[in-house]
């Protein structure tokens, strides 16, 4: 379910954040394989046509952060609530966004909305003609400033022209443009029965994004894209336009038949069902006469002899079809339809489209989060499963509060990087899933029912198969990471690499919270001599009725710590019996006490600690846990440092490891790749050097070796230069 979206209310931290990142990158993902990953869409947006634009570009891997009006939103989620009290609209177009809830009325939130679309890549807007301009938020006014944005408006009649100005509702636009003309039958006019005004505009709007986008990626310049309702519409009323040319009359309206073509129409059957059949030449009119109607002499009616003939007889030609078909039941019209090849479709009704049968052969259905739970999603057309399915979001917040200390948002540049709502309880699909546990040599059909048996198994799966690295920081173009759920099922299970630990934890996140887990994020700090500041992530995960006593346990569980990490759930238990794993080459434990940088000596934290085998090993303390939820927005901020800090670990070094399972499949060892060196280490035996690297070449064809790592020939010219490249020249 989506939680409510937190704004972080230290606007100047939040501002220092997107300062550090390079115009118009909000939202780095270089191991995605979506095509828009990278690309940030700021989004003035109500109703249906800028939405429709914008959830394409989300499904595409954009970022897309959508403004709404605080309190109430876009009037579009108050539409109807067909969707367990939720508006059927809204879920369908505004999947896979954040909310961000300003005030345009007030400057110190139009001050954050200019902040955003100065560092953006795209602006769409479907506000009232004028409105944006008004705001300062024209293509003018803002190219100074953002010289590649590209600023996209939506409107009825377009920005300029006598009906400029004009409200422009869907059916107001499908009049102007005609479409009513040519729908319905002779004696009434009847609209489409969707809002086709408003997607075709969507569409379009969509369109001519990408195709700005490539031409900036020529030009290294933005542009103004100018959508009208109307002329997305007369563009789809071409044929029926040119039909009437030069004083031509029009086409008949014919109901759900077609104009020009007979018979090319619904038709009732015996048992209360409809079909639709359409035939293109004289030899299927044949066909339809001898195998179909069984009336072998109307094929030589003279009434009906072309097709000309039979769209003015249609009345009476429809009457001998529909005897004919009242004597049989759907199913039987169709197949006869099939067997004489003549194009042929059943008219289903809408809860018949929820389970047609070829939807569900192609796996077009996923599912997504919303307030009242997961609900069906039609996967975007041409698009894989291989995405993550992210939440409905909630109308979010924005507060004006500045931190303590810090001047009022008026005085100091204030900018803020909205979290993404649907990030808080992301989750992959059924495909996915299955993607991953091919990934990790884990089969479904091996998952042991019992739900602390599945996560035991699922995490020792996981850390011997997936290895916990630095290479994005070494091995890159642009030497960033990601935390977007679709950007590391990505670069974890279709590219086979692995990652540090915010990456490989917050990954399996999304993979237990697929499976039904509840859990968090929460904090660590990892101690190196000493106690760091927040420099780890974990996952705590709740366990109801684990002993049939309806009780519930909490687990520390992390994958993502590398050659000291756990390999299996450690209960949070103050019983040191209880709280404790081992494992042929390390011990573990976790105890509840004081550590020595706390200020007040009463505090307790969970604390991770290891040992190597044997009786007479000490245990040394790993990290301290923060027993409080962290968010995304959160940890963006420890990922920023983790992965750009140039003192950091991992930002110095090649790092790899991963844990070794033995023949009975339980971990027993470990394999280490620290800057130049191969190590391992078995049980209680002592670590082995497997190979020194000698150069690049080595480094490369030893992460393939033993990590299963293959690296593109981007990827390893990205190290070039880098203090962590193997040279003649020592470390």
């Amino acid at each position: 379910m989506a939680s409510p979206l937190r704004v972080n209310t230290r606007l100047s931290r939040a501002a220092r954040h997107l300062q550090t990142l390079p115009p118009s990158r909000h939202h780095s993902t270089p191991a995605s394989d979506l095509p828009l990953t990278g690309i940030t869409v700021v989004s003035l947006e109500q109703a249906l046509a800028a939405p429709l634009c914008t959830r394409h570009l989300a499904d595409q891997g954009a970022r897309v952060i959508k403004v709404e009006r605080p309190g109430v939103g876009d009037f579009a989620r108050a539409y109807d609530t067909r969707v367990r009290g939720q508006s059927s609209h809204f879920i369908w177009a505004d999947r896979g966004k954040e909310s961000l809830a300003l005030d345009l009325k007030a400057a110190k939130d139009l001050d954050v909305l200019r902040t955003l679309v100065r560092r953006a890549d795209v602006l769409v807007q479907n506000l009232t003609p004028g409105a944006s301009a008004r705001l300062g938020l024209s293509f003018d006014a803002l190219r100074g400033e953002n010289p590649r944005l590209i600023v996209c408006d939506i409107s009825g009649y377009g920005a300029d022209g006598p009906y400029r100005g004009r409200k422009a509702y869907d059916l107001l636009v499908q009049s102007e443009a005609g479409v009513l003309s040519v729908t319905g039958t002779k004696d009434e006019r009847v609209k489409v029965g969707i809002s086709l005004a408003d997607m075709a505009a969507g569409m379009y709007a969509h369109a001519n994004i990408l195709t700005a986008l490539i031409r900036r990626g020529k030009t290294g310049l933005g542009s103004r894209i100018d959508i009208s309702m109307l002329e997305c519409m007369v563009e789809w009323m071409g044929f029926p336009m040119y039909y009437t040319y030069d004083g031509a009359p029009p086409p008949l309206r014919a109901g759900a038949a077609h104009a020009s073509i007979y018979p090319y129409g619904p038709f009732d059957t015996g048992n209360g069902g409809s079909v639709m059949l359409g035939l293109q030449n004289e030899r299927e009119w044949v066909n339809l006469c001898h195998k179909v109607l069984g009336e072998s002499a109307l094929a030589e009616d003279a009434r009906f002899a072309t097709n000309s003939l039979r769209v003015a007889n249609r009345d009476e030609l429809r009457d001998i079809i529909c005897r004919a078909f009242a004597q049989l039941t759907t199913e039987e019209v169709l197949a006869k339809l099939d067997e004489a090849a003549i194009a042929n479709a059943k008219i289903n009704e809408l809860h018949d489209v929820w389970e047609h049968p070829q939807l569900k052969a192609r796996k077009r259905w996923t599912e997504i989060d919303t307030d009242a739970g997961r609900v069906p999603a039609l996967i975007p057309p041409g698009c894989g499963p291989e995405r993550a399915s992210f939440a409905v979001p909630r109308l979010a917040i924005h507060r004006q509060t500045p931190a303590r200390g810090h001047p009022p948002p008026s005085k100091q540049a204030t900018t803020m990087s909205p979290p993404i709502a649907g990030s808080r309880t992301p989750q992959y699909t059924p495909a996915q899933l299955d993607a991953y546990f091919a990934r990790i040599k884990f089969p479904k059909a091996e998952h042991p029912t019992d739900r602390l048996a599945l996560l035991t198994a699922l995490q020792r799966h996981q850390v011997t198969t997936v290895p916990f690295e630095s290479l994005s920081l070494h091995y890159s173009k642009h030497r960033r990471l990601s935390l977007d759920p679709a950007d590391l099922f990505a670069k974890i299970v279709t590219r086979g690499h692995g990652g540090y630990c915010m990456e490989v934890n917050t990954f399996f996140a999304c993979v237990l919270r697929a499976l039904g887990f509840t859990l968090m994020h929460a904090g660590a700090r990892v101690r190196d001599g000493a106690w760091l500041g927040l420099s780890h992530m974990v996952n705590i995960v709740t366990i109801g009725d684990t002993d049939g006593k309806d009780t519930a346990a909490r687990y520390l569980v992390d994958v993502g710590f590398g050659s000291n990490g756990a390999c299996q759930p450690i209960p949070l238990s103050e019983d040191p019996a209880v709280a404790r794993f081992e494992r042929r080459h390390l011990r573990g434990r976790v105890t509840r006490r004081a550590i020595d940088i706390h200020t007040d000596p009463g505090q307790r934290v969970w604390v991770y600690e290891t040992a190597l085998p044997g009786p007479a090993a000490e245990f040394e303390a790993q990290y301290s846990v923060v027993d409080a939820e962290f968010f995304p927005e959160d940890f963006e901020i420890m990922n920023l440092a983790t992965s750009t800090l140039p003192t950091g670990l991992f930002v110095k070094t090649v790092l790899a490891t991963l844990q070794v399972a033995g023949g009975d499949g339980e971990v027993e060892g470990v394999v280490i790749l620290l800057k130049d060196t191969i190590k391992r280490r078995i049980g209680d035996a002592k670590t082995e050097v497997l190979e020194t690297l000698k150069s690049e070449d080595d480094r490369v064809k030893a992460l393939e070796k033993y990590y299963g790592v293959v690296l593109t020939d981007e990827e390893r010219r990205g190290i070039r230069g880098l203090a962590s490249e193997i040279t003649d020249a020592p470390y």
